[in-house]
This record gives C-alpha cells, sequence and structure tokens, in this order.
C-alpha cells in the first residue's frame, strides 16, 4: 500500500483533521451556550450542533486517511463539492432567507462558518491536488484484495447514509415529521421554492461521509474502515447523551440503530474468530 507519511499531501490531511478537531469544540462552545439563552430558534440550534458531530468524524477520517494515497485523491473533488455545496446554501440563505427570519446573531454565526469552512476546503483540496501532482504518487489498487464482512458491512452503511442525506436534502418536512421535529422555516424545496439551512448543512455531511467510505471499501482501506467503526460509536454515545437530557425524542435514536447494528456484527464476528 503507497504510504505518504513524509510528503506535504500528509501533512495537509493531517492540518484538515486538527482544523475539523477544532471547528468541533468551537461548535459545541459558541452554539453551547447560544442554546442555552435562546428562546427561539433551538431546533436550528440542535442542527448546528450535530455539526460539530460530523466535524469530529471527519478529522478521525482525515487523521486515518493521513498517508493513505487514493484517500488524499479522491478527498479533492470531495471538499470541492461540498464547498460549492455551502456557498450555494449561503447564497439562499442570504439572499432569500428574511432578515427577520431569524435572530441576527444565528444568521451572523450561521453565514460566518458557511464562509470559513468554505475557503478552507477550496484551499485544502488545492493544496492536496498540487501535493499529489507533485509527488507522483501511486493509487492503491483493489484487485486481489479479500472483500472482507467488515468491507460489505461499511458498503452497506455508505448506501444508507446516501438515502438518508437524500432524504434530508429533497423531503425535508417528512423527515422532521417522522423524528417529532417542529417545522422549519428553511423547507428546502417544496412549491416550486427553494430554502436551505442548518439541517441541508447535514445533509451535506452525510452524503460526503457516504462517498467517503465508498472509496475506503473500493480501494479496501482498513484504516479508514476502522476509522469509519470508531465515528459510530462516537455517534451512538452523542445521540444518546442528547435524548438523556432531553433535547431529542427517543425515535432519533433510529438513525444511529443502523450503524448500531453494523457495529454489533462487526464485533460479534471478530469474537467468534478469535474463539475458533
Amino acid at each position: 500500500m503507497k504510504t505518504l507519511s513524509h510528503t506535504l499531501v500528509s501533512r495537509s490531511l493531517r492540518w484538515n483533521s486538527f482544523w475539523n478537531l477544532c471547528v468541533g469544540t468551537w461548535i459545541l462552545i459558541w452554539q453551547g451556550f447560544a442554546y442555552l439563552s435562546a428562546y427561539e430558534e433551538k431546533q436550528e440550534i440542535l442542527f448546528i450542533l450535530a455539526l460539530a458531530l460530523f466535524h469530529y468524524i471527519f478529522a478521525i477520517w482525515y487523521w486515518k486517511g493521513r498517508t493513505l494515497t487514493s484517500f488524499a485523491a479522491a478527498s479533492v473533488p470531495a471538499r470541492l463539492f461540498i464547498a460549492g455545496y455551502y456557498l450555494i446554501v449561503a447564497f439562499l440563505f442570504y439572499f432569500l432567507s428574511p432578515s427577520s427570519s431569524a435572530p441576527s446573531s444565528f444568521r451572523g454565526f450561521f453565514l460566518f462558518y458557511l464562509t470559513v469552512q468554505l475557503t478552507i476546503d477550496v484551499l485544502g483540496a488545492i493544496i492536496t491536488w498540487k501535493s499529489l501532482r507533485d509527488d507522483m504518487p501511486k493509487i492503491e489498487g483493489r484487485i486481489g484484495k479479500e472483500l472482507k464482512f467488515e468491507h460489505k458491512n461499511r458498503f452497506l452503511f455508505a448506501v444508507y447514509l446516501l438515502c438518508l442525506g437524500l432524504w434530508i436534502l429533497f423531503f425535508t418536512d417528512g423527515f422532521l415529521r417522522f423524528f417529532h421535529f417542529s417545522d422549519s422555516r428553511f423547507f428546502g424545496w417544496k412549491d416550486d421554492k427553494i430554502l436551505f439551512g442548518p439541517i441541508h448543512i447535514l445533509a451535506g455531511q452525510i452524503i460526503l461521509l457516504a462517498y467517503y467510505n465508498f472509496i475506503a471499501v473500493r480501494y479496501r482501506l482498513d484504516p479508514l474502515i476502522a476509522a469509519g467503526i470508531r465515528g459510530g460509536v462516537f455517534t451512538c454515545f452523542f445521540l444518546l447523551t442528547f435524548v438523556l437530557f432531553g433535547l431529542l425524542h427517543p425515535l432519533i435514536l433510529l438513525l444511529p440503530i443502523v450503524d448500531f447494528v453494523s457495529l454489533v456484527s462487526i464485533l460479534f464476528l471478530k469474537l467468534k474468530k478469535r474463539n475458533s
């Protein structure tokens, strides 16, 4: 397996991992205090807090994938895609969302987050792309590598994530009603109108995570398979904590149940192999 342990590509992915860790912590602190003091927009703030979860997950992924050529190459179009998506959301939010629809502090935070994050994603993608061209590393091939149970498991999970992200993106109201959220002013696609908000940023992050899982399975990248498992454990505890504190309806635990079953099945298989 071709690695990049001492190249600029590896350093750029490490930096991206550190950045995601810092952004996730920043969101938790800033929006945590905002949630405690807010009378409105609590639901939208919860969606932003969920963004912190994904930043922590991506911090794990970029750290685990920092020496993997195929992941580095795949991350370039992925980061450019999500940056373009952020730009569209910011445009719609700024120009189509009435200024009276949300407190100025919330609008300021959301637009600031989108602007900074899309800038970092574009710069990071350019640095990684340029470094890959200069180093000309060989992409890992999947030929001859056994398709393990963990790979099949992660592939099915990636399909689930993709469907979940598309559900939120195109049928926002249905998703909110199913999981006992109140209606959002950011309705997504509805009656020939479009208005995106924090929940649609989550949809983009979910689709991005699905893409990275597909890449991990395609190239049999076991370090990223392990990263996905760690991210799944973190997600289960994250949502369970929110439910125990009464911030989310218990039905929301259906979201990580697929990941939980996936983790249990992998652990069961490993224990079975160890005992045999």
